[in-house]
């Protein structure tokens, strides 16, 4: 008996599926009642505190993450003819209109990136602010670190500094063009995936560029290839089978992964898998659906520091109606999926807990 206990415990240590990966959710705050459970509690916000969590909140669809925010249609970074990252129909391409505001863009990515007060800096939102003062400001930005009921609103969500609307995006300071299939490149046309931003006097950091990429078919040919990254959006659509999307993360990190739907209203279905083993679902009427995981240093070095992350999108039958057959209920939609990077790891996030976030 005790030769069996010890022979379990032996495999549990080896197993890399002991890992106490965590994730929270769309799907798990809108199963919350009340915040009684919540730590650190939630008591100075702007308005009643729970107003936050309920779907006509910045959380539901009509929401910033939502259609009719800044990632969806109308948004900078959208695939129609307003938007700054596809043209300007006045200007002509985007790298053309700013390179003849701030000068040649070779010069761009050493004016901007490199100035001491870039937003990649101590100076932005991801400098020590980020530990010292956000949490202060009241409970609701309390909870923007990782895991907090709000971190998708927060820096290290899809409407932060890492994301499609930051300084590492499409319509970003970076100063590289965008080739045909959305990939960003330099003067001598070599491909980037990262930039160096200077961080204070002494440190420069390392950061990943946040792509669009302009076909769900070129991103299929990045991850059969390994090089699809957690730093990316793209347009796509998709039916009630769903359609896969395989990532390599290559650092421990917060990854946030955003389904935002083209038409208001409309609902997605999330399947999360870490290394082939599903870890979570996500499908909540009336939330714009979202997902935060959660990989530690330990854990990341428990997997052989190699993690494969894959994310199945369905469209909702809901929304296709039962009184009509129809035969594939196809919908349009954005993925956004933001790393937050090892860096932002520097220091302790607030312990958060409470039923909105769990380990796998």
């Amino acid at each position: 008996m005790v030769s069996f206990l010890f022979s379990t415990l032996i495999i549990l240590i080896s197993n890399p599926w002991t890992n106490a990966f965590q994730i929270t959710s769309s799907s798990l705050i809108a199963s919350l009642h009340d915040l009684k459970q919540i730590v650190p509690e939630l008591k100075r916000c702007p308005i009643d505190c729970k107003t936050y969590i309920k779907s006509n909140s910045a959380l539901g669809f009509n929401g910033p993450i939502g259609a009719l925010g800044p990632l969806g249609t109308i948004g900078p970074v959208s695939s129609h003819i307003w938007s700054p990252a596809t043209e300007f129909a006045w200007h002509g391409d985007f790298f053309v209109f700013m390179t003849n505001i701030l000068g040649h863009v070779q010069n761009l990515n050493y004016d901007l990136v490199s100035h001491r007060n870039n937003p990649l800096s101590e100076n932005g939102p991801l400098g020590s602010s980020f530990w010292n003062l956000m949490p202060k400001i009241n409970d609701f930005t309390r909870h923007m670190q990782g895991l907090g009921l709000f971190s998708v609103l927060g820096p290290l969500g899809p409407l932060g500094p890492l994301g499609a609307l930051g300084p590492l995006g499409p319509v970003g300071a970076h100063g590289l063009r965008i080739s045909q299939n959305g990939q960003y490149i330099d003067i001598y046309g070599t491909v980037q995936h990262k930039v160096k931003a200077m961080f204070n006097s002494t440190h420069f950091v390392e950061w990943p560029l946040f792509e669009k990429y302009h076909s769900k078919k070129f991103v299929d040919h990045l991850s059969k290839t390994g090089h699809l990254d957690t730093s990316f959006m793209v347009y796509s659509v998709t039916n009630e089978i769903g359609e896969s999307y395989i990532m390599r993360v290559s650092e421990p990190q917060y990854i946030t992964i955003l389904v935002t739907p083209i038409v208001i209203g409309k609902n997605f279905a999330i399947n999360i898998f870490v290394n082939d083993k599903e870890i979570a679902k996500v499908n909540s009427l009336f939330y714009t659906p979202w997902i935060q995981l959660y990989i530690s240093r330990d854990d990341f070095v428990k997997s052989n520091n190699q993690i494969s992350l894959r994310v199945d999108v369905k469209s909702d039958l809901i929304d296709c109606g039962f009184i009509i057959p129809i035969a594939h209920c196809s919908m349009e939609y954005y993925l956004y999926v933001v790393g937050s990077t090892e860096f932002m790891l520097r220091e302790p996030h607030i312990q958060y807990e409470g039923p909105y976030i769990r380990k796998i």
